[in-house]
């Protein structure tokens, strides 16, 4: 049985997040990697977190609402 390698190394993981993530996310991605200090590149690290709930959030909300959307027999009290 062959043994498949699929370990990615750091440049091309980098490479990978800043030419394929939302714009949003990738921009600040490239602002930790250039970061100075550690305290920057923590700050960054949390911004990118929070940046990436709220994507995850948004896209939660918007498959609920196509999957149940509002109408004028909605028993949602939302809706009415």
């Amino acid at each position: 049985m062959q043994v498949i390698d699929l370990a990615i190394d750091d440049k091309e993981f980098d490479n990978y997040i800043v030419c394929h993530f939302p714009n949003y996310i990738s921009f600040h991605y490239q602002k930790l990697l250039s970061a100075k200090s550690d305290d920057e590149g923590i700050k960054e690290c949390f911004y990118i977190f929070e940046l990436t709930l709220k994507t995850l959030t948004f896209i939660l909300i918007n498959q609920y609402l196509y999957k149940y959307p509002c109408n004028s027999q909605s028993t949602r009290p939302t809706c009415n």
